[in-house]
């Protein structure tokens, strides 16, 4: 009798200990190996990230300083209302125009470059719109000659800051007669871009 029953006690503890023990442990076991295949793709997903990181590092430091500054100047990490304003009062003084007017729009406070942030360029956090390039419209109201006029366009084509006009209004003066002394105002949307924050 001995002889059965001690293999049947071990059966059944054999299949207590599978059940209470074995299969939970495995259980976990398989899941931990999941996890580690998980964490696995994700340090060489780290990895891949920190090599296109280097070589972008290595492209930025490439690049001479006077290029930099240029680039810097091509799309700002802010708008710097003041200097906009004084480039366009220089433009219209060397194209012989007057400034009648402008408008600045509402643009966040944390997009606009003041004098005191000039050393620590904070990016603009502009909540409109989408993807990382901010962007706003100043509206400027100049009087003079057309070929003047169009001598200030061109200057503003070539300037090397990303500006777009986007408006663009012309008012002749009453009883206005070619070579008459009398000046045309035209109203000129420009729109200036910025990186926002990331």
């Amino acid at each position: 009798m001995s002889r059965v029953l001690v293999p049947v006690l071990l059966i059944i503890v054999s299949a207590g200990l599978l059940f209470s023990y074995i299969k939970p442990a495995y259980e976990n076991l398989q899941e931990f190996k999941f996890q580690e295949a998980e964490l696995v793709e994700a340090i060489e997903d780290a990895e891949r990230l920190m090599e296109g990181y280097q070589g972008l590092l290595r492209d930025k430091s490439s690049i001479s300083e006077e290029n930099q500054r240029d680039l810097e100047k091509i799309l700002p990490d802010a708008i710097d209302v003041v200097q906009l304003i004084v480039d366009l009062d220089v433009l219209t003084q060397e194209n012989k125009l007057e400034i009648k007017s402008f408008e600045i729009p509402y643009i966040d406070r944390e997009a606009v470059m003041s004098g005191a942030q000039l050393s620590n360029k904070t990016r603009s956090n502009q909540k409109q719109g989408n993807g990382p390039v901010g962007s706003a419209v100043l509206t400027v109201e100049v009087t003079g000659d057309y070929d003047n006029f169009k001598a200030f366009l061109l200057d503003i084509e070539r300037s090397v800051a990303l500006v777009d006009a986007t408006l663009l209004d012309i008012q002749v003066p009453n009883e206005f007669k070619p070579g008459t002394d009398k000046d045309i105002t035209y109203t000129v949307g420009l729109q200036a871009y910025w990186l926002k924050a990331e």
